[in-house]
């Protein structure tokens, strides 16, 4: 028996496409209440603690698939809030280098944890098989999206 691809994708029920549409607000509004922080703003956040590195402008902009003006609005934000550093670039003097303060990395764990709690709740329904092949199919678009 040959299986579709509905058989090796998510599990599509209502209670996932319903769990598929609110998840982004709760997300939204984890990040405002956690850190006072906008989903993409909170999204830069995530990649620079996650990164190892400083990052470029551009190189955020790329690995989330994000418009580099939006970047650069939302780089002054984290800026002011103390959660990010933006060190001038000493290869390149146009350029800066963006990095997470001890503020941001701690806000991000918090964050972070927090969606955890809140993923982990919505997809409660999901027999461990199915949830573990949702975790892995999350990890895996995040991973391309934030990869280089």
């Amino acid at each position: 028996l040959t299986q579709t691809f509905e058989d090796e994708a998510l599990p599509i029920s209502p209670e996932f496409i319903v769990n598929m549409s609110v998840l982004p607000k709760l997300w939204s509004r984890t990040a405002k209440a956690e850190g006072d922080l906008s989903l993409p703003e909170y999204r830069i956040l995530d990649l620079l603690v996650h990164s190892g590195e400083p990052l470029r402008s551009f190189d955020v902009a790329s690995r989330l698939a994000m418009d580099r003006a939006a970047v650069s609005r939302n780089k002054d934000k984290l800026e002011k809030a103390g959660y990010i550093q933006a060190e001038q670039n000493a290869k390149d003097r146009r350029d800066v280098l963006l990095s997470p303060t001890e503020k941001g990395k701690t806000t991000e764990a918090r964050i972070h944890e927090k969606l955890q709690e809140i993923t982990s709740d919505l997809y409660s329904d999901l027999d461990d098989e199915e949830a573990k092949r949702m975790n892995g199919q999350h990890a895996q678009m995040y991973r391309t999206l934030t990869s280089k």
